[in-house]
């Protein structure tokens, strides 16, 4: 016998199992597409990084040089203004106070005055002398101005903080700074440049995340993908080279948290769906098994079982079905019933007159025997006395003729005789065998009678 298991243990079985493959489906898709869409991501990410660093480099370099124009050009008019004024005061007059003064005013480190006539020279320092600072941004040289008109010539030292400001406005480590701050994938940046004996120098930047391989990269336009990091090496020009590091986990956690989100919706939409389905199905379920039940008292006997239920659908009218068959069943049991009753209560009546009749019938078959066999007797003395008669007094030639309708008569009044006992026993056998029947549909119709009492009716 197979084991009984429940429809809705089956159904939930499968449910569970469908959900199961789904998600395993999904997952596995998904999986697939978050990889191909991050490696996507990376090469959009390095591409926009490589493009915006190098296209702020030259702006950079544009503004640095514009800035440098114009501290240029200020030098230049400043220095005609000092020209102006030292020759105004004279050179042989001019005081280290006078010169601070110019110094303070025009916001210079070092004023050197050269008398080409006598040639004979003066140098001025401000306080605020910093040679170091000078020394970082390649010498004095690189930023002495120098005027010359007649007997005097005049070279101007300005303040490195100017430089440094435009320095740290526009250089390198600025536009590695802001692009940091602006791009969140992107970990480090570093710009290098060839030395005398070719190797590539850190001018700015970090490189932390460089590993010692990719130094043979410097210089050319390629990346790699290792770690956590997509690096990009980058060439600007000949002597330049820029590399820079994304963070891969800054790229990907995005994706995934979006493609776990857009995952955990399509699962909350299955459990959804599958907690209407099941909700639905437990209905049905609960409706078969009141069903099931009314079809198990049906089938112990209860005829007056009824379900309730309640439905538009295929079960509602199932249900009905059921109901005006248990309640026709239960008619026709009820009337089959009283039928056999009263069959019965027929049959024990019947059984009574048979007896009854057999009995009376017998009394009745021994008087008419005795009364039948006087008058054959007494008509066959008669009968003898005329057959003597006829002998004796009838013509000869009719003698034989009356003789002929004696025996005639004799034979009939045998033959009634006979009759009459076989009627008899006829009768009397008919009687025993209807008694015999009408005890045995008595059986039948208690018989009957307690395989209906086995069923409940109304």
């Amino acid at each position: 016998m197979n084991k009984y298991t429940p429809l809705r243990k089956q159904f939930l079985y499968w449910t569970f199992g469908a959900v199961v493959i789904v998600a395993v489906i999904s997952f596995s898709i998904q999986l697939v597409m978050i990889n191909q869409q991050v490696e996507k991501n990376t090469e959009l990410y390095a591409d926009f990084v490589s493009q915006e660093f190098l296209s702020r480099l030259e702006q950079s370099e544009k503004v640095a040089g514009s800035m440098n124009q114009q501290l240029d050009r200020t030098l230049d008019v400043t220095a005609q203004l000092i020209y102006t004024e030292i020759d105004r005061i004279g050179f042989n007059s001019l005081t280290e106070d006078s010169a601070n003064e110019l110094l303070n005013d025009f916001n210079l480190e070092q004023i050197e005055v050269i008398d080409n006539v006598s040639g004979d020279s003066l140098v001025f320092n401000s306080d605020q002398s910093t040679p170091a600072m000078l020394s970082s941004i390649g010498g004095e040289s690189a930023d002495k101005v120098n005027y010359s008109n007649g007997a005097l010539h005049i070279y101007l030292t300005p303040v490195m903080e100017d430089r440094l400001l435009i320095e740290e406005i526009t250089g390198t480590d600025s536009v590695i700074d802001e692009m940091k701050d602006s791009i969140p994938v992107l970990k480090e940046a570093a710009v290098f440049s060839r030395g005398t004996d070719g190797d590539w120098l850190l001018i700015s930047g970090s490189v932390t995340t460089l590993k010692h391989s990719g130094l043979n990269r410097l210089g050319s336009t390629s990346a790699e993908t290792g770690d956590m990091y997509h690096r990009v090496f980058l060439s600007k020009d000949e002597s330049t080279a820029v590399y820079f590091s994304l963070d891969r986990s800054s790229i990907y956690l995005p994706v995934y948290r979006n493609a776990l989100i857009f995952l955990a919706l399509r699962l909350l939409t299955i459990t959804l769906f599958v907690f209407l389905i099941i909700r639905f199905f437990n209905k049905i379920s609960s409706m078969i098994q009141e069903l099931i039940n009314q079809v198990s008292k049906l089938e112990g006997g209860d005829l007056t079982a009824r379900s309730s239920l309640r439905d538009k659908g295929e079960l509602g009218r199932l249900s009905l079905s059921l109901n005006r068959m248990s309640s026709r069943w239960n008619k026709m049991m009820s009337a089959a019933g009283n039928y056999t009753l009263q069959t019965q209560r027929m049959s024990v009546l019947l059984e009574k007159e048979t007896v009854y009749s057999a009995d009376r019938l017998s009394e009745i078959t021994v008087e008419t025997a005795l009364i039948n066999r006087h008058e054959k007797e007494e008509a066959l003395l008669l009968l003898q006395d005329a057959e003597n008669f006829i002998k004796m007094y009838a013509p000869s030639q009719n003698q034989s003729n009356y003789l002929q309708k004696v025996k005639s008569i004799k034979q009939l009044v045998e033959s009634k005789s006979t009759a009459a006992a076989e009627a008899a026993i006829t009768v009397n056998n008919t009687l025993k065998s209807l008694h015999h029947q009408a005890e045995e549909l008595a059986d039948t119709s208690q018989e009957m009678l307690e395989l209906i009492d086995t069923f409940r009716v109304e």
